[in-house]
């Protein structure tokens, strides 16, 4: 299957499949979070804090409150010592995608006219000149 057409926008197909994946995703997790809810019920029901086998590791962890720093909070008000204590990591490149809500693989639009924003890869020599 064809992804991009030749003017570089997704075809329709691809935008289906990516809408399809991400419907199918979020049930996937719906499903996944009633699976655990009902075994946390299970769990305290049965009194059981943890579970081990050789295929598997289920803890409880209970209720209960969590701290956590506050970056944002801390960088407005001190600005210089939140540069301090940056630490800066290389991340790869990925493709974020983000489905408009309420659209789906069955209803989506499929006359779309794409907006696309095409980046140039420059050389060395370029940098320099610019």
């Amino acid at each position: 299957m064809e992804l991009m057409r030749s003017d570089s926008s997704l075809t329709i197909e691809a935008e289906r499949q990516i809408i399809a994946f991400k419907e199918a995703m979020e049930a996937i997790e719906n499903q996944q979070n009633e699976f655990k809810k009902r075994l946390i019920e299970e769990m305290k029901r049965c009194g059981v804090t943890s579970y081990k086998d050789e295929n598997i590791t289920i803890t409880l962890i209970p209720e209960g409150e969590q701290k956590k720093f506050d970056s944002k909070a801390f960088k407005k008000q001190f600005p210089s010592m939140y540069e301090k204590f940056t630490k800066k990591s290389k991340v790869s490149g990925y493709v974020k995608v983000t489905v408009k809500r309420g659209i789906t693989s069955e209803n989506m639009k499929e006359n779309v006219t794409p907006e696309i924003e095409i980046i140039k890869v420059i050389n060395s020599d370029e940098i320099e000149a610019f």
